[in-house]
């Protein structure tokens, strides 16, 4: 024991000689261009010069506090990785993955970009929450109308819909991160942080296709009736079985036709009549809810075949 303990003396010797110094200078060089990279990706996306400058001032704090411990981890998965391998120990190769799967600088980053980013919404929104305070007062509209101006009828519409505007984006975010959470609880953190975002934006993408889908679906169903859905969908298995498209589109596609079905199912037990005069109602409301007919070609995404499609 005496000799492992003079072992781990000397590697740590060695850490705070070359290692540690190594690290702060990595550290510093990667979270200045990532700092750089994060604001300039920012100030492309939003425009706005305080948004850009959080994003480059956490990324560079997070990169810079996180490449030691992110050194450490990645060495630390490596020597479990390969004991599991050698030995056949499977705990500690999924722990490998385990911490493989996140960054300990992006957790950081994303942790104080999400405090300076209420800090600063905050007192974006306090010039806002005080005029709201005067005008909801008896008398307090006259005094509003002198410190922040009269509010035209155009202004007060454009205000309204940049609060709707900001209520959806808050809410769209909201949804990805419950998704994201979800799929990493679901994966037993075998899924990184990163990776679950991607797939919860896919999701949310998804989702607010969910719209025109449906469309489509009515659209096969009064031209083909019932017989079209089952044959997209014999279409769509057989392609999932062959390993061919995406498998997670499929699945999603095949979920919104077997609800389709099931929907007629319901409606023909119930005495919501056959499935001809469902098709024929379809059909029908779809050509009173517009003015217009045009003949357009789209790449239907079920076939990946272009098809004539009226609107």
């Amino acid at each position: 024991f005496k000799g492992i303990g003079k072992g781990f003396k000397v590697l740590g010797g060695i850490f705070r000689t070359v290692f540690l110094p190594l690290g702060l200078i990595i550290g510093i060089v990667t979270g200045i261009y990532d700092g750089i990279m994060a604001g300039y990706k920012k100030f492309q996306e939003t425009g706005s010069i305080v948004d850009a400058l959080i994003a480059g001032v956490t990324t560079f704090i997070g990169t810079f506090v996180g490449a030691i411990p992110d050194m450490i981890k990645s060495a630390l998965s490596w020597i479990l990785e390969k004991i599991g391998s050698i030995f056949g120990i499977e705990s500690f190769k999924d722990a490998s993955k385990f911490l493989d799967s996140f960054s300990i600088s992006d957790l950081i980053t994303d942790g104080l970009g999400k405090v300076l980013t209420m800090i600063t919404d905050f007192f974006k929104s306090l010039p806002e929450m005080i005029e709201s305070a005067l005008r909801a007062v008896s008398g307090g509209g006259f005094i509003a109308d002198k410190i922040f101006g009269e509010k035209t009828e155009d202004e007060l519409v454009t205000e309204n819909v940049e609060k709707e505007n900001d209520q959806k984006a808050k809410e769209r975010r909201q949804r990805v991160q419950m998704d994201a959470e979800r799929v990493w609880r679901e994966s037993g953190g075998k899924v990184g942080i990163v990776e679950a975002m991607e797939q919860a934006e896919k999701l949310e993408g998804q989702s607010a296709a969910a719209p025109a889908r449906q469309k489509r679906i009515d659209n096969l169903l009064a031209s083909e009736g019932e017989a079209g859905l089952d044959k997209r969908l014999t279409h769509m298995r057989s392609q999932i079985e062959k390993g061919q498209g995406n498998f997670e589109m499929l699945t999603s596609l095949i979920k919104s036709y077997e609800d389709k079905k099931a929907e007629l199912e319901a409606a023909r037990a119930g005495g919501g009549g056959t499935v001809t005069n469902i098709a024929q109602n379809n059909s029908t409301n779809m050509k009173s809810s517009t003015t217009r007919s045009e003949n357009i070609s789209v790449l239907d995404p079920e076939t990946t075949q272009v098809q004539a499609v009226n609107i």
